[in-house]
């Protein structure tokens, strides 16, 4: 916990209208969400916190404490905290973590209802590097990311 992610694990937010738009492009290029840190508790809470700018992101959510529920909860909390910079209704759709091969994979499908486009479904993934968690938020934030990318 307490680390900040590299940027390619970030959102870059270079066309998004909330933060300059497209014309703002070549400006926003070193803008990019950078993920805090995260608060998991077996009690059925999760806490993710993210970073803009100098802004900060907090997203809450309360769930089942069970060890199974504890990725769509990490999920939605991600979401929870990105919901001002996506300006668009979102959901989990699902959120797990897997083993494929000799690594543990976290996997999360998002559905964004975008104008005039409608229901959009999302996927992002990441490798789970000790905490299974983190992966799951920074799932989360590559599933976004293809939605906000350049």
């Amino acid at each position: 916990y307490g680390r900040e992610v590299a940027g390619e694990d970030g959102i870059e937010l270079a066309a998004h209208p909330r933060v300059g738009g497209v014309e703002a492009a070549a400006d926003a290029r070193d803008r990019c969400l950078r993920w805090i840190d995260l608060v998991a508790a077996t009690a059925g809470l999760a806490q993710v916190r993210l970073t803009l700018d100098g802004d900060t992101f907090v997203g809450i959510e309360r769930g089942a404490a069970a060890a199974s529920a504890r990725p769509r909860l990490v999920a939605s909390a991600t979401m929870s905290a990105l919901d001002e910079l996506l300006g668009i209704p979102a959901a989990v759709e699902s959120a797990a973590v897997v083993e494929t091969g000799s690594h543990a994979v976290a996997l999360v499908v998002l559905t964004l209802s975008v104008p005039r486009l409608g229901a959009q479904s999302v996927a992002g993934s990441a490798v789970v590097r000790g905490d299974e968690t983190d992966a799951v938020a920074r799932a989360v934030l590559a599933a976004v990311n293809r939605r906000l990318g350049p």
